[in-house]
């Protein structure tokens, strides 16, 4: 609608733009599983009921919804509205932009999962929202510092979902699942932040200065 025909061409060869250097596969790929991986480990840590991990069960529910989460999503929020609000804004109002979008978006499904809980289910909305914000500013740095590679931002998506439902810690009770959220989150705003502080005078563009 906005750009035409070559706007999608554009967009979509973003998509083949896997020249990047190594760090940032790793960064894609690993910084959500440590994410989440970490929470698991407290968890457990904490003395939370985590059963080992069915690796089978786990991989075959896990690689489909990772990539219809992210082959669905990406091109929107950070391939379309990340690119051109920074256009106008700098990358990380941007990226707090879209995050914003992007918690809203997945407000009702987060809702149907935990409706549940009760009462509960308000903190726990509220914190989804705030990951869904912070995470954001995770694929933004991804996106900014790999030349807007969609191949890299898809990668990176792919992990977060993956490692959310890898990892996940479903609980029978209200509480167990606001520790968890509580921790997940919190690891979540830590690494946002470490990120924008890695970047140092570069911070708005979320690439180091």
């Amino acid at each position: 609608v906005v750009d035409g025909r070559e706007g999608l061409k554009t967009l979509f060869a973003r998509t083949l733009r896997w020249r990047v250097k190594p760090r940032w596969y790793a960064a894609a790929l690993l910084v959500p599983a440590a994410m989440y991986g970490l929470n698991y480990v407290i968890q457990g840590l904490r003395g939370g009921a985590i059963a080992p991990i069915n690796v089978a069960g786990k991989l075959a529910f896990s690689i489909p919804t990772a990539l219809m989460a992210c082959l669905l999503e990406e091109y929107g929020w950070r391939g379309y509205a990340q690119s051109r609000l920074q256009l106008r804004y700098s990358a990380l109002v941007s990226a707090f932009l879209v995050g914003v979008g992007w918690g809203l978006w997945h407000m009702p499904i987060n809702y149907l999962g935990w409706s549940q809980y009760g009462t509960t289910a308000i903190p726990l909305l509220a914190l989804g929202f705030l990951s869904n914000v912070t995470l954001s500013v995770l694929l933004a740095w991804i996106h900014n510092n790999t030349q807007a590679s969609m191949y890299l931002v898809l990668a990176s998506h792919f992990s977060i979902t993956f490692s959310v439902t890898f990892f996940g810690l479903p609980s029978t009770t209200a509480a167990g699942e606001l520790s968890s959220t509580l921790v997940n989150t919190g690891i979540q705003v830590l690494t946002a932040i470490a990120i924008v502080a890695s970047t140092g005078s570069g911070a708005k563009r979320l690439v180091r200065g």
